[in-house]
């Protein structure tokens, strides 16, 4: 079999205090990288005929709505695959990440950021 990528941990500072993310590289982000994906267009299908009515009747709010919380859902899902500690006082765990990303959603925006950045400069080399 052959050898896992390492799952190198990057910090990422916010408010004075650091998150730990998986590379961009290794296996677990790459694996959450693509059931995002795979979900998304899942979504994209799941969601396709109440985009159709909306269209038809020129009203997005639902279809809007629908979509926005699905895929916040599915962010914090990703989120949660990715930061694996921190350096606040509370302990690192499942529910104090989730309860962390639910009651700070604009962090995930950093945190993709930052991500996106790292794996812009590995495939640049």
């Amino acid at each position: 079999s052959f050898p896992t990528r390492r799952s190198s941990d990057l910090p990422v500072t916010i408010f004075g205090e650091w998150l730990n993310v998986r590379g961009p590289q290794c296996d677990e982000s790459l694996q959450a990288s693509r059931e995002y994906n795979r979900l998304l267009y899942a979504l994209e299908d799941e969601l396709k005929p109440l985009k159709e009515e909306a269209e038809a009747k020129g009203n997005f709010f639902e279809y809007n709505t629908t979509h926005q919380d699905a895929v916040k859902e599915m962010n914090i899902a990703y989120m949660m695959e990715i930061i694996t500690g921190w350096s606040m006082d509370n302990e690192f765990n499942k529910d104090s990440l989730l309860e962390f990303l639910t009651g700070w959603p604009e962090i995930m925006d950093q945190v993709y950021e930052f991500h996106h950045s790292i794996k812009a400069e590995l495939e640049a080399k």
